[in-house]
């Protein structure tokens, strides 16, 4: 959280309390008439709701959540066969610069920009406090089917669960009135989280959304849409796309667009997950083992030049015959293996690198830790 989103969090706090409503009495289920779920995406996400989509930076979510914005914009059918989206106008909480982000890519997609409204970059907008403001603008335009937050942790002050919660809660109240599907985007924490833990932030925004998908990329680049919760449906298949640049009237640059590949994707977001821990846990193995070689080559090296001789080696030339044997290749004092290698030969290393005292096998000079690391 940042000092400004602590400092109004504190200011709110410490207003008075206002005055807490009565409860209501309770209803019969009988008394409420049925309808049917509705929909932006069928089976993806859905009107009334929050919908999630989670992705690393570069994972391409942004592009991705353009492309949906103007499919609404022009009813433009949806790339897995489910329709056509409801056409409407859709209501933007962005970070990316609209005139030179925003607006190239809504085009590049089929986009109507006359459709597409965002929020005065000039004036701060948290769920927690605006939310009459929210409503008037949607009162206003009632064509409106979308309203995107991107990212959404950005216009919530709320940062407890429990909070969070009732934050998203009053949104929800308000969005069902509406008619109005919501959308927000997430950036996952540092590291490979659990798929469940994938939008970051508190999980109170992870529990109020009722659909959730996260956006990664395979090892042949193309992107992938995959599952992580859906409480309405039963469809747990994702969908893959790639990003290509595209040719716009008017813009020199070539802003990105999404192209989607035929055919679900039957992985879901726990399966990617699992496949990464195996491939983190793969590339860890191999890591060690060019660091067991890097190592035993070092200790060849400094062996021939220093050990067996039994005589100093002034640090250029260990460095030039090191370079020769593609041992040390930035500078010589951030060669670990070098230093490991002096280490467990017990190399003194001062002006020059000596052997040890006592020839071959003596007491290590300098410790493990004075070595630079």
């Amino acid at each position: 959280m940042t000092y400004r989103r602590k400092s109004l969090y504190r200011a709110r706090r410490s207003k008075a309390p206002e005055r807490r409503r009565k409860p209501g009495k309770s209803k019969r289920h009988d008394e409420v008439p049925g309808e049917d779920m509705s929909w932006l995406w069928p089976d993806r996400a859905p009107v009334g709701e929050i919908t999630l989509f989670a992705g690393k930076t570069g994972a391409g979510k942004t592009v991705f959540v353009t492309d949906v914005i103007a499919r609404v914009t022009k009813g433009a059918p949806w790339p897995d066969g489910a329709g056509s989206a409801p056409v409407g106008e859709a209501l933007v909480f962005c970070e990316d610069r609209i005139a030179s982000v925003q607006n190239p890519r809504l085009l590049a997609a089929g986009g109507d920009l006359a459709k597409v409204r965002h929020w005065p970059a000039t004036s701060d907008f948290y769920l927690d406090d605006h939310l009459k403001d929210l409503k008037a603008d949607l009162k206003a335009h009632p064509e409106t089917r979308l309203v995107v937050f991107d990212p959404l942790d950005d216009y919530v002050i709320a940062h407890s669960y429990r909070n969070i919660r009732a934050v998203l809660g009053k949104l929800l109240v308000m969005v069902r009135e509406q008619g109005v599907a919501v959308i927000g985007v997430g950036h996952p924490p540092k590291g490979t989280p659990a798929s469940i833990d994938s939008f970051g932030g508190s999980r109170g925004i992870i529990s109020r959304a009722r659909s959730f998908w996260l956006v990664t990329r395979d090892d042949e680049d193309q992107r992938l849409l995959l599952w992580v919760k859906c409480q309405l449906t039963h469809l747990r298949t994702g969908l893959a796309f790639e990003v290509v640049g595209d040719r716009v009237d008017g813009f020199t640059d070539q802003p990105p667009r999404v192209v989607w590949i035929d055919g679900p994707v039957e992985m879901t977001a726990d399966d990617w997950w699992a496949l990464e821990q195996l491939r983190i846990k793969e590339a860890g193995k191999r890591a060690k083992q060019r660091r067991t070689q890097e190592d035993e080559r070092a200790i060849t090296l400094l062996s021939e030049l220093i050990i067996t001789p039994g005589k100093p080696v002034r640090v250029t030339e260990i460095e030039k015959v090191a370079r020769e044997r593609n041992i040390l290749v930035g500078r010589f004092d951030h060669c670990r293996a070098l230093q490991r290698a002096a280490d467990q030969l017990g190399i003194e290393r001062n002006g020059k690198w000596a052997p040890p005292e006592g020839g071959p096998g003596g007491d290590v000079v300098e410790s493990a830790s004075a070595v630079p690391r």
